[in-house]
């Protein structure tokens, strides 16, 4: 967890709320969506074993949890809105396309 803390995190916004995202790594982009209930520290250990393979991790925590904005309104949860923050988070790094990798509800949105 010390080397994942280490990292630092990022407050990008996407889809007109912030995302916290902690970046790791150079080279072709890879982002992990994480489930529910977990946060992006569920995907350290790929993280780190990607990077060191010359791949640029982006592990936001989604929508609704750990350090990302949290909207009150349910409408604000919907599949489009979710993916729509994740358009915006490669429009926040001038990204065109992206490697993506989900688990559970991140599977579902990606």
């Amino acid at each position: 967890m010390d080397e994942w803390k280490g990292l630092g995190s990022a407050r990008i916004p996407a889809n007109g709320i912030e995302l916290s995202v902690v970046e790791h790594g150079t080279g072709p982009p890879i982002v992990f969506c994480h489930g529910f209930p977990e946060l992006g520290f569920s995907w350290r250990h790929q993280v780190f074993a990607l990077a060191d393979a010359g791949f640029r991790t982006l592990t936001p925590d989604m929508r609704g949890y750990g350090g990302s904005s949290r909207p009150d309104r349910i409408d604000a949860y919907d599949m489009l809105t979710v993916c729509g923050d994740l358009v915006g988070l490669l429009d926040a790094h001038g990204l065109e396309d992206a490697i993506f990798v989900g688990h559970d509800w991140g599977a579902s949105v990606v």
